[in-house]
């Protein structure tokens, strides 16, 4: 049983980092090469390691009846509390939003192609979210088990794509040098963009909850559910720069057409002549979306139960549910764009709630000396002090991203 539960908090954090984002991830590392760009994935990958037994170690000493808004109040104050509410909510409401309309725009996409009759575009929006949002109501244990599906559903298309790119991999492309062409541009892509697809922190509460406040099987869940997405993502860089070389230089000079995952998609089409790829492409990411919204989905109405219905009354449930699933709903059908803006500060707002704040909660925990630790973790001082560094960094990059894309309009 707690080899499944293991198992199951694993694919939660493996769910929801491998979104359909993914795809795109060659697209932002092609201009530094695949050895730089790797060096780049693991360095990252180590930070988000480190930045999630940070939030352990704090949920080990207060327990898990206490989230990290809870202990940003009781630690950094009022202020505080305020600005992670702000950061947590927008951010996951704008995920969830996001994901909501790519879902419903490739079922409008493959309804448009592959039916003969026609249905509305809210028809999808609907269907989409009222099915992950019933699983998101239900026990942890059936959603447990229908992500595994969709995720074995996800390996088997990511799997088959990359079967068929196989064989026009070629080494000598993977030796292709970083682009004369990166700039501090690319840099304030790549570095985000890597950061997010490794960002489970926030479901932490969730799976502490699934598994059990018990450190060797957190530990163990945590080194599963981060390594799996690190050496997926290093074989999808692996085969997609390993078969084109040009996409470097292409990405680098900032050509309209390569800013996409269109771009791509056509690009492994007219490699392979595989005539259906394009919709294994859809389907890996419909299946990749749904993963991602039930991870978003579950942490947003964990938390919301706590905060707003301490009382875990069914009626008080389905308030935290509706809470939950109707706002990224209606924004997503009314006025789309403002969470897409929303999601160009994702990154920010994730260093905020996951990074920044979680590690002044310890120092500070340390500082005061009023904490029994339950369990040493790997956390050092001195790496807190760099995580600390390492939040404000990305958040400065994306003020400087937003400024410079802000002059592009005027």
């Amino acid at each position: 049983m707690k080899t499944n539960r293991t198992l199951g908090g694993a694919l939660i954090i493996i769910g929801t980092t491998i979104g359909a984002g993914m795809l795109a991830l060659p697209l932002v590392s092609a201009p530094f090469g695949f050895s730089y760009s790797t060096l780049i994935l693991f360095i990252i990958w180590l930070i988000m390691s480190f930045v999630a037994f940070l939030n352990l170690e704090i949920y080990l000493c207060l327990g898990q009846t206490i989230n990290i808004i809870q202990a940003t109040k009781q630690f950094l104050g009022s202020t505080a509390e305020k600005i992670a509410l702000f950061s947590f909510y927008l951010l996951l409401y704008a995920l969830l939003s996001a994901y909501i309309s790519a879902a419903s725009s490739i079922f409008q996409f493959l309804h448009d192609t592959y039916s003969f009759f026609s249905l509305p575009s809210s028809f999808y929006s609907l269907s989409f979210t009222a099915l992950l949002g019933l699983l998101i109501f239900s026990q942890l244990q059936i959603l447990d088990w229908v992500n595994r599906i969709l995720i074995i559903g996800a390996a088997v298309c990511l799997g088959f794509i990359i079967f068929l790119l196989l064989p026009y991999l070629q080494g000598a492309y993977l030796q292709v040098p970083p682009s004369s062409h990166v700039s501090f541009k690319n840099w304030q892509l790549i570095t985000p963009i890597f950061i997010t697809s490794f960002g489970f922190h926030i479901c932490i509460p969730t799976i502490i909850q699934y598994v059990g406040l018990q450190y060797k099987a957190l530990k163990n869940v945590f080194f599963i559910g981060l390594s799996t997405p690190f050496f997926i993502y290093l074989l999808w860089q692996l085969v997609i720069l390993g078969c084109f070389p040009d996409f470097g230089n292409i990405i680098a000079k900032g050509t309209s057409e390569a800013q996409n995952v269109h771009f791509l998609i056509t690009k492994v089409s007219q490699l392979t002549q595989f005539s259906k790829l394009t919709l294994i492409f859809h389907c890996f990411s419909i299946l990749a979306i749904s993963t991602s919204f039930l991870g978003a989905g579950v942490s947003l109405f964990h938390c919301l139960s706590e905060r707003f219905f301490v009382n875990h009354h069914r009626k008080r449930s389905f308030k935290a549910f509706i809470w939950t699933i109707a706002p990224p709903l209606i924004i997503a059908k009314i006025y789309p764009k403002a969470f897409i803006f929303a999601l160009s500060f994702a990154a920010s707002m994730f260093c905020i709630v996951s990074v920044i704040f979680p590690a002044l909660i310890l120092l500070k925990m340390r500082k005061e000396k009023k904490i029994y630790f339950i369990q040493k973790t790997s956390v050092n001082q001195l790496g807190i002090y760099m995580t600390l560094i390492f939040g404000f960094l990305i958040i400065f990059m994306e003020i400087l991203n937003f400024i410079t894309e802000t002059k592009k309009l005027l």
